[in-house]
């Protein structure tokens, strides 16, 4: 017996695709020299150091340690204090010996006393730390500045670039067709 059969045979289409990639081209022509001159900004300082005065010479006057022109002073003053005290006492001595003869005690003895032994009884003052404080003077201490200022000078010529572009291109084809085969086959049992 014969039993009809279909048979079907296909094939699958196929889609091809072409891309063309783009391209971009940028020419500068000559490359750019640049051309920048730079001033620099100049600052010049002058500095007056500071200068402190220290004037001691009183406290070392205090403490004994004289310049030459104070020693003489104070020796000077001294010396005229102590020549009037001398004159002041000799010319009272010389009165009291011109009572004796107005009908006076005889002080010839106290004077000769006082003379030797009284007259020379000092008191001494030692000072080893000066009271007063030293002078202090400040001088100078100045700052000089003179400030120039700088500046750039852009000599550079600009260079315009020529650009070329080429779009991508996507081509879509049909690489293969599809195909049916429809066929009858009869089989026999």
């Amino acid at each position: 017996m014969r039993i009809p059969q279909i048979r079907m045979n296909s094939t699958r289409g196929q889609i091809g695709i072409r891309r063309t990639p783009g391209e971009m081209k940028i020419d500068s022509g000559n490359p750019i020299s640049l051309d920048i001159q730079r001033h620099a900004p100049k600052l010049e300082m002058h500095t007056e150091h500071v200068r402190v005065l220290i004037d001691q010479t009183e406290c070392f006057n205090e403490a004994g340690i004289k310049t030459m022109s104070a020693f003489m002073d104070d020796n000077v003053s001294y010396a005229k204090t102590q020549a009037m005290r001398g004159l002041g006492r000799m010319v009272d001595q010389g009165n009291q010996l011109a009572d004796i003869g107005n009908g006076g005690s005889n002080p010839i003895p106290d004077q000769a006393a006082y003379n030797a032994f009284n007259l020379f009884n000092k008191e001494t003052n030692m000072v080893t730390i000066p009271r007063s404080r030293p002078k202090f003077t400040i001088v100078g201490g100045k700052v000089h500045m003179n400030f120039k200022r700088g500046w750039i000078e852009n000599k550079t010529i600009p260079v315009k670039p020529s650009i070329e572009y080429q779009r991508s291109k996507i081509e879509i084809y049909l690489e293969k067709r599809p195909s049916l085969e429809i066929s009858q086959i009869d089989i026999q049992i």
